[in-house]
């Protein structure tokens, strides 16, 4: 099941994304990164912290990309990344999220 985002750039419209695993909320307690892949733009916690908070529970990430450098139009396959001391490489989450990045206006 996809799930389809806008990206308002220039606002501080949050997305929030619920991790589950096998329709449970994933503890995200211990994530030390995150990563966002839209198109060839990735969007790095550990580079732009304030674009992604993890510490709300219940498996909820909230992106905020109103900031990032996403050039308009639509994105397909947008992929997650988490890391966490069990998980040294990263493990990619997600591939089903699509967004539209729209330009303020």
């Amino acid at each position: 099941m996809s799930i389809s985002q806008v990206v308002w750039l220039g606002h501080d419209n949050p997305i929030n994304l619920q991790l589950l695993e096998s329709r449970v909320a994933v503890d995200l307690s211990n994530v030390t990164r995150m990563m966002i892949h839209v198109g060839d733009t990735a969007i790095d916690s550990d580079v732009d912290a304030g674009m992604m908070d993890w510490s709300i529970g219940d498996g909820v990430c909230r992106f905020t990309l109103g900031a990032a450098s996403i050039p308009p139009g639509n994105y397909e396959n947008c992929r997650i990344e988490v890391w966490d001391p069990a998980h040294a490489n990263g493990i990619v989450w997600s591939e089903d999220l699509s967004l539209r990045v729209v330009a303020q206006e």
